[in-house]
């Protein structure tokens, strides 16, 4: 993020009426009066530049830790009843969570929603097989299973209407943020509209006229 911090750097040089500078005023600098509020805020949810890579034209470096917390075990049962008549069955059993950071620490995420999430893994499956043998010619064989595979992602930022507080309109379309309009609800758990919009941060130029 090149040149992001130099936005953020207020100065007093007075403008124009028409958003201008008198000629000669040095223009590698916003004036402060220039700066739109929703923009300085979301400037302001990037860290200041801790670290200088010349060669990748880069002044941040960050190394987030993705952690993974699983369990499981699988049951087996066989059983005969006679010569003739025999059970099987079989329970599996998955439980896992874990943390995808993104590159960035907190909102400065190009998209927080969507690349920082905690995510929980309920996986279970059931088999159940009987087999009869009615003679030497004839065996039946009946089987059912299940099986269900459901994952909870809770993005960063959930619940937090974080769009709406930096001014960014109709950004957050869940009826529970802040002048959603009713019945927008994607969830009735979370809050799946209402945190950070996606962004792109450029580096750009400057330039005033009187």
């Amino acid at each position: 993020m090149p040149g992001t911090e130099n936005l953020a750097v207020p100065t007093s040089e007075p403008i124009n009426s028409h958003g201008g500078q008198a000629a000669g005023t040095p223009c590698n600098v916003i004036p402060s009066a220039l700066f739109d509020p929703v923009g300085k805020g979301m400037i302001d949810l990037y860290p200041n530049a801790r670290n200088t890579f010349d060669a990748l034209g880069t002044n941040y470096a960050n190394v987030p830790v993705r952690s993974l917390d699983e369990n499981e075990f699988d049951i087996r049962v066989d059983h005969s009843f006679s010569p003739k008549d025999s059970v099987f069955a079989r329970f599996s059993y998955d439980q896992a969570t874990s943390f995808i950071p993104g590159g960035s620490p907190g909102f400065a995420e190009p998209s927080a929603f969507a690349s920082t999430q905690n995510i929980t893994n309920h996986g279970r499956n059931v088999a159940v097989s009987e087999t009869h043998v009615f003679s030497d010619r004839t065996v039946n064989q009946l089987n059912a299973g299940f099986n269900r595979i459901f994952n909870h992602i809770l993005s960063f930022g959930d619940k937090s209407c974080e769009a709406a507080k930096l001014g960014i309109q109709g950004a957050n379309l869940d009826s529970s943020c802040p002048g959603a309009p009713p019945g927008l609800s994607q969830s009735g758990k979370d809050c799946m509209s209402c945190g950070l919009s996606a962004t792109l941060m450029r580096q750009g130029s400057y330039s005033s006229r009187s």
